[in-house]
């Protein structure tokens, strides 16, 4: 996969200002609509992880997600973290 993904990168050069492929990182997002328009999700979701000591990297958000970069090894404990703060609640309030 990494083989395939570091050929299309050499095609697109050109195009791209800046590509890098790290495997020591992982991307953890929540998809759902109206999270643009939420900007309190986005501190409810930086204060949880936080809180469990996951270290974000970065934070990229648009209307339909929000997404953490954080250590691979992070990454299971982020996915908990997140379910725990938006899924579990969700479905115990319904």
């Amino acid at each position: 996969m990494l083989a395939r993904l570091g050929a299309l990168a050499r095609r697109l050069a050109g195009d791209l200002a800046a590509l890098e492929c790290r495997e020591d990182v992982a991307l953890v997002s929540c998809i759902g609509s109206g999270l643009e328009d939420n900007p309190e999700l986005v501190v409810l979701a930086c204060e949880r992880l936080h809180t469990a000591e996951v270290a974000v990297r970065e934070l990229h958000s648009d209307t339909h997600s929000l997404s953490f970069v954080v250590p691979g090894p992070q990454r299971t404990r982020a996915v908990q973290v997140l379910h725990e703060a938006f899924v579990a609640r969700r479905s115990a309030s319904t």
